[in-house]
């Protein structure tokens, strides 16, 4: 697949105007570009990541957490992913609710904590809007073949 640069070029021009101007969506893209584009710069990434969560981007909250939770380009801190996907539980992300219940389930980089877990999930759940979850969330609630219920 041939990314076409000068295409690029002009895009994160477009992109880097509008968001001079405010605009979260398009410091959220910016961010992307930089993270997966033709030319990554973690670095920056999170900058323009950091200024669209400034202004509540949640989606941007949401990379952030992943970026810092998992180690993705930068050291690995788990409090900071944490603090991320807090930052958007505050704004009613159902995504940011699941991925800390996740997070708790499964001990990742935190002491396993089912009671916490069990607190972020159901939020998550009582949002709604998580059908492409929906299995996951059966599982943790079910917990078929015998394992422990939360």
């Amino acid at each position: 697949m041939n990314i076409d640069v000068d295409v690029m070029d002009r895009e994160i021009v477009k992109l880097e105007k509008l968001a001079e101007q405010g605009d979260a969506s398009a410091m959220f893209e910016l961010g992307c570009m930089y993270e997966k584009g033709t030319t990554i710069d973690i670095k920056k990434a999170i900058e323009w990541y950091e200024k669209a969560a400034d202004l509540d981007s949640r989606a941007a909250m949401h990379r952030l957490g992943e970026i810092y939770l998992k180690g993705q380009g930068v050291s690995q801190d788990i409090e900071k992913g944490i603090e991320w996907y807090e930052k958007a539980t505050d704004l009613n992300s159902g995504y940011a609710m699941l991925m800390l219940g996740e997070t708790y389930l499964k001990g990742q980089g935190v002491p396993q904590d089912y009671k916490k877990s069990k607190e972020w999930l159901k939020k998550a759940l009582n949002l709604g809007n998580l059908s492409k979850n929906a299995d996951f969330m059966r599982y943790v609630f079910e917990w078929p073949n015998g394992r422990k219920k939360l």
